[in-house]
């Protein structure tokens, strides 16, 4: 049986709000598009100046295709905001850019899944793909932006 499930709900810390949100996972045509950033930044995976600016820009367009449901998050004055509301405002990039990271890991196989995913060649007696811990890549994108979010995930079909 696959692990797969279409939707995973996560929780992320923002200035002692817990943020609950529902992603959908990433169709293979927006992962493409997406994946360049992923890969952008240095040794550490800190990326800064107008690449953080472009994913910052994409990822407010694309998130919303992707975020089935999304609360928890209020103003000043204890109005709950909406992402729609958010998407748009700089002062939650940081939120966005842990949203956007989040969407790209639940969207891919991880490398324990790959490993325990027993796939074997039907028709081919090639040896199977090497799928240790040093072959594959850990995407992880850090823009340069301080954290103000802390992030959750919990697997659950919706």
């Amino acid at each position: 049986m696959s692990n797969f499930t279409p939707s995973v709900k996560c929780s992320f810390e923002f200035e002692g709000d817990t943020v609950l949100v529902t992603l959908a996972r990433l169709k293979r045509k927006d992962l493409v598009k997406l994946a360049p950033y992923m890969d952008a930044g240095d040794a550490e995976g800190n990326m800064g100046g107008m690449d953080a600016i472009q994913l910052l820009d994409f990822s407010s367009a694309l998130l919303p295709e992707y975020i089935k449901s999304f609360s928890g998050l209020r103003t000043a004055d204890g109005n709950e905001l909406t992402f729609e509301q958010i998407a748009g405002e700089a002062y939650f990039q940081s939120l966005i850019a842990d949203l956007v990271q989040r969407l790209f890991e639940i969207s891919n196989m991880g490398k324990g899944d790959i490993k325990n995913s027993n796939r074997q060649p039907t028709t081919s007696t090639e040896e199977p793909a090497n799928t240790s811990d040093e072959s594959l890549p850990d995407y992880h994108v850090s823009i340069g932006l301080p954290q103000s979010s802390d992030a959750r995930t919990e697997t659950g079909k919706e």
